[in-house]
């Protein structure tokens, strides 16, 4: 720029190259002057017209030959100017070969040397730039001038016209001593004065080029006087050999420009307060940002600039950036350069229409380095305007701008989160040292509004950032996911698990869009949420951006993977940045309902590691397939076989080290749930209680519920910790139903023991209430599953010996183990009585029990008779057995088909009370002991029996015998029983005897019973005497006297032998004597009966001291065969029977007298008539008589036992004769 103004000095001061062109006239006027005075001296003319041209050039000047010619013409040949001190290529300026000067003869005349006209042939000017100094060789002849003495030369009062033919410039470049021509142009031109202005001239100068190139031509005025001129270019192109016409200086701006295109009009002029100045207009063209920072080349240039002085004015600049094949962008520039050189001042204003960038951008190449990075951060594509102001304070300064892009509809994506936006609109402001992003809008391609605003300051590798970015419903989905780093990915993705949305799709609990088929609800791991991220890079040099990114979860719908439970967020946020992940205020629903609250974080650590501290601070949520689902596949079949429903609440927390298995610890609680184990319909309601869960297990406590009316209690255990997996559970059921379908709790594994059970069930139909306790467990040496159940019944009934046990009131356990069954002091009270019984019973391949059992009944009811075996149950029926009962030391053993041992035992003591029985007479009152031991051996009909009786006192016949001991044993044939030691006391005598049964539908039975001295009045009359006897010995049992009763006098001896058939009363036969000794009969009823009747005698105190009997039983019936009764005076005798079992009498006695006095025979005849004409019939019962006279009685029994009806009766001796 400075060469410039020392241009434009010598402009002021010379005159420029113009004035050295009249100097050069007048000097040709000189030497034509001279002429005409020296016509004759040429050498003269030359140093006249050198120095003239030396004078108005400031050059030197050397002239070979000058000569005039005849019409005054001053010639000059070869002509040789050049800048002072270089002799070198770069000194030279111009050489013509002729010169032609018409000059003006008074100028000649008076001294003053003016031309009129001058004509150049072939001259050529020398354009060189000398690169050692960097300045053209004009330039360096206007520096020498500036050296001088600053002589001021006057400018000509007028120029000549001046014509150039055949002209020639040569441009070229020097540097080292080299010379090298770049190019040469030819050029013609004149100059004329200016019509209408005294001081005006009008030049044009153009370029001789062939016909394709297209030439410049010059053309303008200038004016002497004001010392002003104007040039106006056309066809002017910028190409190289045209800028070699201007300096260094200005051919570098140029370049820097590199304008391209055509040039309507170019002014360029001077005056001399503004100095040189020029107007130049550009259509069509292309030019290149002069600065580094902007290396953009503009096409379709419309440019029109004002240059004054150091000043460039860009009063209009509009075109197109072309950067590839789609993105074009028009622009406006308006503003100022101060100056020509690349470090100048300058401040520009930039304008773009609406513009869209392509995918890939060579625009950007145009702009600053750091709006590069951002924008390689970025890649925006899209509908852009823009506008910057670009400046540099002062030379040599930083370029200084500040700018804005409006972003109108663009897409595009962040490097290092490549989620793409779309539709993206706001500002973004830049300046050297800053970017801002202000108000950024745009949307997610599957929806999401997105805001963006931030800072980058100091661009480049230092640059310090501050980003906020927020999101409306962000869609969580796969495209989100791409964007992310791997590491960040794997950390989302844990709580958008989707390997476990396809198992619960698969399992038919959801479905993953609503176009599947089904019923399940639609749930797909992701949704949408809101964020606010904060990127916050520090300003050192290799620092690393801190992400912080906060998403609102409401809406979202998350499926963790160490716990794949699917949960829509109602709320609370996720706070992800470097140190790891914050869970804050976390709130969640399932889908069957029920909310979760969680806090936590996962926070970083060396080596990908990381510690996970998850606090579920509250959950109530139903327990259904997710749930289950939830816990591990390996993990959770015990709990899809209890079919748990209802709600279930709680806190959890999952704390481990990744890359750990998670550690989780959760506890439960449950409340008005529902447990339907195995889906079996055996539902237990209103469950409340707790359970602990942890990745080794799940420990459930005071589990409680309602079945039924009953209360159910669970305890136990799973421990996943090995394989299989161990578990143990307690179910304690109070007042529950006892019922088959309790077996459907019972899972596979158990299918042995519910078969069992389930037979138990099936042989009993087991009904009523109880506690039960079901112990199931598989942490056994076998690890197989264990099925204990314990029952304690309330109420049972059962099905037994076809037979339905009816029990209340009930105690004692029922435990079923795996095989067997076992009764633990199990009592209760049925009908009549109360019972308890222990024992094994043992079932399914081999059924085998022993149970020892405790009785107490009032009688040998059918719950008795259902207990006892069948032959046994038989026996007591033959026998008409009935009482009152209790057994303490009972024992019953059934064993098994598949062993040779005896098929049962029985074994028991029995105390009886009121016991009764038919043995061939009537048996009451039985008090004692029965010791029983019945063994049933195999392939025999009838069992072994051994029972021994110990009796404290029984009524025969309603006499009563006390104590008495018996014992009674099988005997050789398997259904004879033979009693022996039959011993007993009656009212003061003794009972002894024998016999033997046949059991069987043919059986029979044979007692012989003899009694000694058995005092009479109690054995004809016992109830008078019976009661006094027991009150006797039980009060002396309980330490009470009561006096015995007195014993009348008198003796009772008898014996009976007896036989019937079982079922056949028939065949009940028998016989017996009887004797009484020292008794006073009359005292008894048949005696007395027989006195009244008789009217021979008074009764008196010695009557009836002595009888004697025999008889026979025959079916209902005793024929008394010989009765008499005696006494010292009084005898009476006769025979008849007693009807069996009310004792009804038909007795005929007859009266004697033993103290009569002997007639001889007809004392007998006498007795006879007496007899068959009157005799004492005794009717009524034996507790009852009624005797009256009954005369001819000796006749009817004559006459019925001719002509009646009834058989004859068996007789004493032919029982005798028979042996029996």
């Amino acid at each position: 720029m400075s060469k410039l103004r020392n241009l434009k000095g010598s402009l002021r001061q010379r005159g420029g190259w113009k004035q050295k062109f009249l100097w050069g006239v007048l000097l040709c006027m000189v030497v034509l002057g001279s002429a005409l005075f020296y016509l004759t001296r040429p050498e003269r003319l030359g140093r006249i017209c050198t120095l003239f041209l030396e004078q108005a050039t400031g050059a030197r000047a050397t002239i070979r030959e000058a000569s005039i010619t005849q019409d005054l013409r001053i010639e000059l040949s070869d002509v040789d100017i050049r800048v002072p001190g270089r002799e070198d290529a770069v000194g030279r300026l111009m050489s013509v070969e002729e010169v032609e000067i018409d000059p003006s003869i008074w100028s000649i005349l008076t001294g003053s040397f003016q031309a009129e006209a001058v004509r150049l042939v072939q001259p050529t000017v020398y354009v060189t730039e000398d690169l050692d100094s960097g300045l053209m060789n004009f330039q360096i002849l206007a520096d020498n001038q500036d050296q001088g003495e600053g002589q001021q030369r006057e400018l000509p009062t007028s120029i000549p016209v001046l014509s150039i033919r055949d002209a020639k410039v040569v441009l070229g470049v020097y540097e080292g001593g080299e010379y090298v021509v770049n190019e040469e142009m030819e050029i013609e031109g004149r100059i004329n004065r200016k019509r209408g202005y005294e001081d005006g001239y009008y030049f044009v100068l153009r370029e001789m080029a062939g016909p394709e190139t297209k030439a410049p031509k010059f053309e303008g005025e200038f004016n002497l006087e004001k010392q002003t001129f104007l040039v106006n270019l056309s066809g002017f192109e910028f190409q190289h050999r045209q800028l070699m016409y201007l300096p260094m200086d200005v051919r570098n701006w140029w370049e820097r420009l590199g304008l391209r295109g055509d040039v309507p009009t170019m002014k360029i002029g001077y005056e001399p307060i503004k100095g040189v100045f020029a107007d130049v207009e550009l259509t069509d063209g292309e030019v290149k940002i002069p600065f580094e920072e902007f290396p953009a080349k503009l096409s379709q240039v419309d440019l029109r600039m004002q240059i004054e002085n150091d000043r460039v004015h860009i009063s209009r600049l509009t075109g197109e950036l072309q950067a590839g094949e789609m993105t074009h962008v028009r622009y406006s520039i308006t503003g100022d350069m101060y100056g020509l050189e690349a470090s100048a001042p300058f401040e520009l204003r930039l304008n773009t229409d609406k513009f869209e960038v392509a995918d890939d951008p060579e625009f950007i190449f145009g702009m600053p380095p750091e709006v590069q990075k951002q924008y390689s951060l970025f890649t925006p594509r899209g509908l852009f305007r823009a506008s910057a102001r670009i400046s540099r304070k002062e030379a040599g300064g930083d370029i200084a701008y500040r700018g804005t892009v409006d972003l109108l509809d663009v897409r595009g994506e962040y490097k290092k989160f490549k989620f793409p936006l779309e539709k993206a609109s706001g500002e973004v402001l830049f300046e050297r040292n800053l970017i801002t992003l202000q108000n950024v809008r745009g949307k997610g391609l599957d929806g999401g509004d997105v805001l963006i605003n931030g800072t980058i300051k100091n661009p480049g590798p230092a640059a310090e950032s501050q980003m906020k970015v927020h999101v409306d419903q962000m869609p969580i989905n796969q495209r989100i996911f791409d964007a992310m780093k791997e590491k960040h990915r794997k950390m989302v993705g844990q709580f958008v698990f989707m390997p476990a949305a396809d198992k619960l799709a698969k399992d038919g609990l959801i479905r993953l869009s609503a176009d599947e088929t089904g019923d399940a609800p639609v749930f797909k791991p992701g949704g949408k949420v809101d964020m606010d991220i904060d990127i916050y890079r520090p300003g050192v040099k290799g620092a690393k951006p801190q992400i912080r990114t906060d998403i609102a979860m409401r809406g979202s719908r998350v499926l963790f993977k160490h716990w794949p439970y699917p949960v829509i967020a109602l709320g609370g946020h996720v706070i992800v940045d470097d140190t790891g992940t914050l869970l804050k205020d976390l709130k969640f629903a399932g889908l069957s309902g029920g909310e979760i609250e969680v806090d936590g974080r996962i926070t970083k650590k060396p080596e990908n590691k990381a510690d996970v501290d998850v606090r579920i601070t509250k959950f109530n949520v139903p327990s259904d397939a997710y749930l289950v689902s939830s816990v591990p596949e390996s993990k959770n079949e015990w709990l899809k076989r209890m079919r748990v429903g209802g709600m279930l609440h709680g806190e959890g927390l999952v704390k481990f080290e990744l890359p750990a298995k998670p550690a989780f610890t959760f506890k439960l609680g449950f409340k008005g749930m529902e447990l339907n184990p195995l889906d079996s319909g055996y539902l237990i309601k209103d469950m409340s209680g707790q359970a602990d869960l942890t990745q080794q297990g799940i420990v459930f406590r005071d589990i409680k519920g309602t079945h039924e009316g009953g209360e159910v209690e669970v305890n136990g255990e799973v421990d996943w910790s090995e394989k299989p997996a161990k578990m143990a559970f307690d179910i304690e059921a109070r007042d529950l139903v006892i019922e088959r379908a309790v077996l459907s709790v019972l899972p596979p594994e158990a299918d042995e023991a519910k078969e069992g059970l389930g037979e138990l069930f099936d042989t009993f139909e087991f009904g009523g209430r109880a506690d039960l306790n079901v112990a199931v467990s598989n942490k056994n040496e076998l690890k197989k599953l264990a099925v204990d159940v314990s029952l304690k019944p309330y109420e049972l009934s059962f099905d037994y010996n076809k037979h339905r046990f009816e029990l209340t009131d009930m105690s004692g356990v029922i435990r079923a183990e795996e095989k067997r069954a076992i009764f633990d002091k199990l009592g209760g009270k049925f009908k009549n009585g109360e019972f308890e019984v222990s024992g094994i019973r043992e079932y399914g391949e081999y059924e085998n029990e022993v149970i020892d059992f405790k009785i107490k009944s009032a009688a040998i009811d059918l719950t008795t008779r259902a207990l006892l075996p069948e032959n046994i149950v038989e026996m007591i029926d033959d026998y008409s057995i009935n009482g009152s009962y209790e057994v303490e030391d009972g024992r019953l053993i059934v064993r098994d088909e598949n062993t040779d041992r005896p098929k049962y035992e029985i074994e028991s003591t029995i105390k009886m009370t009121g016991g009764m029985a038919k043995l061939g007479m009537p048996i009451t009152g039985y008090e004692g002991d029965v010791k029983v031991k019945v063994i049933g051996y195999r392939g025999q009909t009838y069992p072994w029996v051994d029972l021994q009786l110990d009796a404290e006192r029984f009524f025969v016949m309603d006499r009563l015998v006390q104590p008495f001991e018996m014992q009674m044993t099988s005997g050789e044939a398997t259904n004879q029983l033979i009693m022996r030691k039959l011993r007993g006391d009656i009212y003061g005598g003794t009972i002894v005897g024998d016999g033997e049964i046949l059991l069987g539908d043919e059986g029979d039975y044979r007692f012989d019973v003899k009694v000694h001295d058995a005092n009479v009045d109690a054995v004809l009359t016992p109830k008078e005497f019976n009661s006094q006897i027991i009150a006797h010995d039980e009060g002396a049992d309980n330490g009470i006297y009561l006096p015995m009763p007195e014993f009348k006098e008198g003796t009772l001896s008898a014996s009976l032998l007896i036989e019937q058939n079982f079922g056949d009363v028939s065949s009940r036969c028998g016989r017996g004597m009887l004797q009484v000794r020292d008794a006073k009969l009359y005292n008894q009823p048949l005696g007395l009966a027989l006195l009244q009747a008789a009217s021979f005698t008074l009764p008196t105190a010695q009557s009836f001291d002595s009888a004697n009997a025999r008889y026979v039983v025959d079916g209902d019936t005793v024929y008394v065969d010989s009765l008499a009764i005696t006494s010292a005076g009084f005898e009476m005798r006769g025979s008849g029977e007693i009807g069996l079992p009310e004792m009804n009498l038909d007795l005929t006695m007859y009266t004697k007298n033993p103290n009569a006095i002997d007639i001889g025979p007809l004392g007998s005849i006498i007795d006879m008539v007496k007899n068959e004409f009157i005799a004492v019939q005794v009717g009524g019962t034996m507790s009852d008589p009624q005797a009256m006279i009954a005369p001819f009685t000796g006749f009817r029994n004559s006459w019925n036992e001719i002509f009646g009806s009834k058989q004859a009766r068996r007789q004493w001796d032919d029982i005798d004769k028979t042996g029996q």
